[in-house]
């Protein structure tokens, strides 16, 4: 009984002085949560409007959400927020709502549409109830 007590002691101020100890991090202090830790502000990602034609759809990015909207429905279908990911050098947002889904990317190459002679600075690809749309993006 002695041998096995003095094996756990062992044991125990062995794993006390492990990789932990050295890096400064006292294992018997409780981690203290603080309501800066639980009520930060999430950042928001970056705004962006995408826009289409033939067919007409506009798809407005913000810290509030997406709306795609069309000629038929300029109220919108309005989206909760959602972060971005970015997939190589290629922005990716996926959203939906009680009636649809939503999936959009912007990729930064230069972009112009068949309506004007604007430059945009992005391509953008939105993805609709399975219905793919392609048009240009910026950065509002």
């Amino acid at each position: 009984m002695r041998h096995l007590i003095c094996c756990i002691l062992l044991l125990g101020s062995t794993l006390a002085c492990g990789p932990r100890a050295e890096q400064g991090v006292d294992s018997t202090e409780p981690d203290i949560v603080t309501a800066e830790d639980t009520m930060a502000a999430v950042p928001a990602g970056p705004a962006f409007r995408l826009l289409g034609n033939e067919p007409f759809w506009s798809l407005e990015i913000d810290s509030t959400g997406m709306v795609f909207r069309t000629p038929e429905d300029s109220a919108g279908n309005r989206f909760p927020p959602s972060q971005p990911v970015l997939v190589g050098d290629t922005l990716r947002w996926n959203s939906a709502n009680q009636v649809s889904e939503v999936e959009a990317m912007v990729v930064p190459q230069p972009c112009s549409d068949t309506m004007s002679d604007k430059t945009w600075t992005h391509k953008a690809i939105v993805t609709i109830d399975r219905r793919r749309l392609e048009g240009c993006a910026e950065r509002r």
